[in-house]
């Protein structure tokens, strides 16, 4: 069967409010590090012009076909340009913390996870991710915004991680004596 025939088949009709209604619903199933199953779903709908419906059964399958695929494709171009950017976005971020400047970079957006590195100060490079999740979507948390430009909470998520990492390395550096006595007590 052809990739045009699966998408024909696709399409489901309806009789609504005396016109003829199309749906399109594809769900695809996208790799995932960080949660059980994740998905990526493309799907319209619309309505058979009334000229189109009088002209019969073949006239309606072929308009919802063309509608469709052309919507689609559109979609799944929008999706490849979001995820070309959230694989390597290269965002600058920066937030001052007790009176220091830190420096990074959002290094990726994906799988709803936001990865920062802390590029300054030198001596405390290093990186962190936080999870968008269930719950954060819940709450309206998204990585990206309506225009697919990281959202205000990925950025302010970004800034804390900023702060994260400066800690962990800062108190890292300032206990490496620590380590040395931890590995020994651990033998």
């Amino acid at each position: 069967m052809s990739q045009q025939d699966v998408l024909r088949k696709r399409i489901t009709f309806e009789s609504r409010d005396g016109r003829i209604h199309y749906a399109y619903h594809e769900r695809e199933e996208v790799p995932t590090k960080n949660h059980l199953q994740s998905w990526k779903v493309f799907q319209t709908e619309g309505v058979i012009p009334y000229e189109v419906a009088q002209e019969g059964e073949e006239a309606i399958e072929t308009y919802a076909y063309d509608v469709v695929t052309a919507e689609i494709a559109k979609q799944k171009a929008r999706d490849e340009r979001i995820s070309a950017f959230l694989r390597n976005p290269d965002y600058p971020v920066e937030v001052e913390y007790d009176g220091i400047l830190l420096r990074g970079k959002i290094i990726s957006g994906e799988d709803s996870t936001v990865t920062v590195h802390l590029d300054e100060p030198k001596e405390y490079q290093g990186e962190k991710f936080v999870i968008f999740g269930f719950g954060a979507a819940m709450a309206g948390h998204f990585v990206l915004d309506a225009e697919g430009s990281f959202s205000e909470h990925a950025i302010y998520a970004a800034h804390r991680l900023l702060i994260e990492i400066y800690e962990r390395e800062k108190n890292g550096k300032e206990h490496e004596s620590f380590a040395e006595i931890l590995d020994r007590l651990n033998r």
